[in-house]
């Protein structure tokens, strides 16, 4: 494929998010210049007229239509495909940039080659930050914390919820586990060598299943506060519950591909009786609820309605999957192999580690 003139190429996957794609865009165009940013959307069978406002009101962005949904991983590897710049920029359609935050990115990613994947700094709508920029990686520690509801108890502890990187605001640069996808950079040669996203991941934990496969390599991901933008989070994965089923599968399929199927059956039982325990807080709720209780203005029919999809719904997708694991298997067996993938060099990895340390 031949290389676009223009710098990066931003890849933006949607459904049904039409209002929140088409400010995303604007901000795009507005904090990026033309001659700089290919975009293009892929948009997974929305029913809202995403693709149409995309036509009629940015006619530069290739568009992509799926005739079904698809899911993150196999549409964002679609609109990569479909792209021709040197860098690769991933970004959320509930997201708007500030500050030139995609050409920073790109700037600090090639100043910066052993990261592999970048990522920068996330806020809520309210200016608050949002952490979900990055994470740690799931252990069987972290997955223990969930199961006993400490990672909720003690939110953002580096101890009792490791995923989170403890109180970390995100304003040094730092190498860490995951980049998340909602703002992801990489050149095309180290997206290319990794293979893409494993599009057996519909959503949620492609990136953490990419961003280990790319440390396995001496790559070490890393995120810069240069660029900021700002994050409707879950505004594009749907209703609570549906995202947080959707979570859990990707959990659940990134601890079968990447751990020995013993550890991996142990970590998927841990994330049972973390979803039953929250299931459990929820249905006590709504009964304290029916005898006249009130607990933050909640409706205790909607708590009866949230015990059941946490309770029900999940561990019986959990025990499922669960139930379907096998006995022996290698792990490695799963993973794609990389194609040429460019390796991060010793001195580069020594030189960013140093770097980061002083931030």
């Amino acid at each position: 494929m031949a290389t676009d003139s223009r710098g990066l190429s931003v890849i933006v996957v949607s459904y049904n998010t039409r209002e929140l794609l088409s400010g995303c865009l604007a901000s795009i165009f507005s904090e990026t210049p033309a001659e700089v940013v290919e975009v293009v959307v892929v948009d997974n069978h929305s029913t809202d007229g995403s693709a149409e406002m995309v036509t009629a009101e940015f006619p530069d962005v290739t568009l992509i239509r799926s005739e079904t949904n698809d899911g993150f991983a196999r549409a964002a590897n679609r609109g990569v495909a479909a792209s021709n710049a040197p860098w690769i920029v991933l970004l959320n359609p509930d997201t708007k940039v500030h500050d030139h935050a995609l050409e920073r990115l790109v700037e600090f990613a090639r100043a910066h080659p052993q990261a592999g994947l970048t990522g920068g700094r996330t806020l809520r709508p309210d200016g608050l930050l949002d952490p979900g920029s990055c994470w740690g990686d799931i252990t069987l520690w972290s997955l223990t914390c969930f199961a006993l509801g400490l990672s909720t108890a003690l939110a953002h502890s580096p101890t009792f919820d490791p995923e989170s990187l403890g109180r970390w605001d995100r304003s040094s640069i730092k190498t860490v586990d995951i980049v998340s996808g909602c703002l992801l950079a990489a050149s095309r040669d180290t997206w290319d060598g990794l293979g893409g996203f494993d599009e057996r991941f519909f959503m949620y934990a492609e990136d953490a299943d990419l961003a280990l496969r790319a440390r396995a390599l001496g790559f070490h991901p890393a995120i810069t506060p240069d660029a900021t933008i700002t994050h409707e989070l879950g505004a594009a994965s749907g209703s609570g519950a549906t995202s947080r089923a959707m979570v859990l599968t990707g959990k659940t399929t990134l601890l079968t591909k990447h751990w020995s199927p013993a550890r991996a059956r142990l970590g998927v039982a841990l994330l049972v009786a973390g979803v039953g325990l929250r299931g459990l807080g929820a249905q006590v709720g709504a009964d304290a609820l029916r005898h006249q209780v009130v607990l933050g203005g909640v409706e205790g029919a909607h708590l009866e309605r949230l015990a059941g999809a946490v309770s029900t719904e999940m561990i019986s997708m959990l025990a499922a999957r669960l139930s379907r694991m096998p006995a022996s298997a290698t792990s490695s067996s799963l993973a794609p192999r990389p194609r040429n993938t460019p390796r991060a060099s010793s001195t580069e990895a020594s030189t960013y580690s140093s770097q980061s340390s002083k931030k």
